[in-house]
Order: structure tokens, then sequence, then C-alpha cells
């Protein structure tokens, strides 16, 4: 019985080892997504912009073949 109590309690602590390396894993995950959301939002913005930019210098500016 002391034995079994033993075994129970090793695989209790790795457990418990393990679900700490995995929170810690999902956390870092968590942290390095919301950085890659906020880069994507601020690329998304500038293309618009890029985009806003080269539309009104095409309709102020005739093509270079004229």
């Amino acid at each position: 019985m002391n034995n079994r109590l033993e075994e129970l309690e090793v695989k209790i602590a790795f457990q418990e080892q393990m679900i700490e390396t995995l929170n810690e894993t999902v956390i870092s995950q968590a942290e390095e997504l919301k950085y890659l959301k906020s880069a994507i939002t601020l690329l998304s913005k500038k293309f618009k912009q890029l985009d806003l930019d080269n539309n009104i210098e095409s309709e102020s500016s005739p093509p270079p073949h004229y």
C-alpha cells in the first residue's frame, strides 16, 4: 500500500510539472499571438493608406504616355 501511494505522489508531481510547463507555453503563445495581431493590423492600415495615396495620385496626374 505504501509503495502505491509513493507511485501516485510521483505521478502527481510529474503531472503538476507538465501542467506548469504547458501553462508557460500557452502564455508565451498568447503574447506572441497578441503581437502578431497588432502587427497585422498595423500593416493592413499601412496598405490601405498606400492604396489611398496611389488612387489620389493617379486621379490628379495624367498617365505618363500623355
